[in-house]
């Protein structure tokens, strides 16, 4: 029965558009150079798309109140996170798993106060699964980055763009499609 309900999920569009749109944004992003700076507004774009297509989505306008919302979130997620990431080594070795441990932890937590938007997008919607699925969605990402980085070559150079974009397409695909049934749960009758 559960299995079903998976199937159904993946079937639907807007569900596919919150997995894929998000990934499809960053590969446009390291396409060129200086477009990563516009990956959250792209993100969120993504996002709000993927919301208009939910079958229960009523006012889906709401999402872009959440863009300078999440901008202003991550930057006092990474102003507070930074800290306590080097005061407690977590992880202890290159700079760059540290830096991508920051941003993405950030970015998770900072999309936590969405919940809020999405009570006025969905109008049954159930408090908690998005701040739930969120924090899933981090760990999930975390774990998978770690095991591509440490248990496979996935060397990281700087003219590298090929493994730094398959370096994120796993753990992404992973963390939308944990936050994409979170919301789905969330939005339910």
């Amino acid at each position: 029965m559960k299995n079903n309900k998976i199937i159904d999920l993946v079937s639907q569009k807007w569900y596919r558009m919150w997995v894929i749109l998000p990934i499809l944004m960053y590969g446009l992003c390291i396409a060129g150079e200086g477009l990563i700076y516009y990956f959250p507004i792209l993100l969120v774009a993504a996002q709000f798309i993927s919301i208009r297509f939910h079958p229960l989505s009523e006012h889906s306008g709401w999402w872009w109140a959440w863009l300078l919302g999440s901008i202003f979130c991550y930057l006092i997620a990474c102003k507070i996170f930074s800290p306590v990431i080097t005061y407690l080594g977590v992880p202890p070795d290159y700079s760059y798993v540290k830096n991508v441990t920051l941003y993405i932890l950030s970015f998770y937590i900072s999309q936590m106060p969405a919940e809020i938007v999405l009570m006025l997008i969905f109008p049954q919607w159930r408090f908690g699964w998005w701040i739930f699925g969120n924090s899933l969605a981090a760990i999930g990402w975390m774990g998978a980055f770690l095991v591509l980085y440490y248990f496979t070559p996935f060397p990281y150079s700087v003219g590298d763009r090929f493994t730094f974009f398959w370096g994120f397409i796993g753990p992404s695909i992973l963390g939308n499609a944990i936050t994409g049934y979170f919301l789905d749960i969330g939005s339910r009758e």
